[in-house]
């Protein structure tokens, strides 16, 4: 795949921080909670977060038990994902069977109409939050959501 250079690339660091540090942003107190109830996330669920960004919404459903896989076409994005993905991972208290409690999130560089990393009929849900205004080819994206999903999943 060759570079890619997104608008979003270029606000990457203000939208993460924006996210982290805004206690009453939209993005925490409407779209999260209604994310949350509409999907249940738990554990044993395997979920396709597409345009991820820099992971907010994949750090949620993980937290709920998901097994989740991240992607983003903004490498910049993705890479605050990794991060604080790295961050978590290493700070997290493991269980009295020494295990992390919360799955690690693989997190990806693509555009959202090209995920090869997920093999096909393999994921339960795929959400696509806040982005398909800036998607080009959305019959792409679809057929990819098809492809990866299972029998009865949901996007």
């Amino acid at each position: 795949m060759k570079p890619t250079t997104t608008s979003w690339g270029g606000v990457a660091e203000w939208y993460d921080d924006m996210l982290k540090n805004d206690g009453d942003s939209f993005q925490r107190n409407v779209i999260l909670p209604n994310l949350i109830r509409i999907i249940e996330p738990k554990k044993g669920m395997t979920l396709l977060d597409l345009a991820c960004g820099q992971g907010y919404f994949s750090r949620a459903f993980a937290q709920n038990g998901a097994n989740v896989t991240g992607y983003d076409i903004s490498k910049e994005l993705v890479t605050l994902a990794k991060e604080q993905e790295a961050k978590k991972q290493s700070a997290s208290g493991l269980s009295k069977e020494g295990k992390n409690e919360t799955p690690p999130i693989q997190f990806h560089v693509s555009p959202a109409d090209s995920v090869p990393f997920i093999q096909d009929k393999s994921v339960d849900v795929v959400t696509v939050i806040l982005a398909l205004q800036n998607i080009e080819n959305l019959q792409g994206v679809f057929n990819e959501a098809s492809r990866v999903l299972k029998s009865g999943g949901k996007i």
